[in-house]
């Protein structure tokens, strides 16, 4: 299955797919994120250990 006809089929909204020359497929960051968080555990991790620092970082300039 293309992501063109997955896109329709799905009524998928946040990613894009063009055919052409400077064609490809686009997704939201969001939406981008999440599936190379799902296709690669060592970037998944990165991103829970950025997270988990910023969200202690802010915990320690409120104390």
């Amino acid at each position: 299955m293309t992501p063109k006809k997955w896109i329709d089929l799905t009524n998928a909204i946040g990613i894009i797919s063009k055919q052409g020359k400077s064609g490809g497929t686009m997704a939201h960051p969001f939406i981008a994120c999440d599936f190379e968080m799902w296709n690669d555990a060592e970037f998944r991790f990165e991103v829970v250990r950025a997270f988990i620092n910023s969200r202690t970082e802010i915990q320690n300039e409120i104390e």
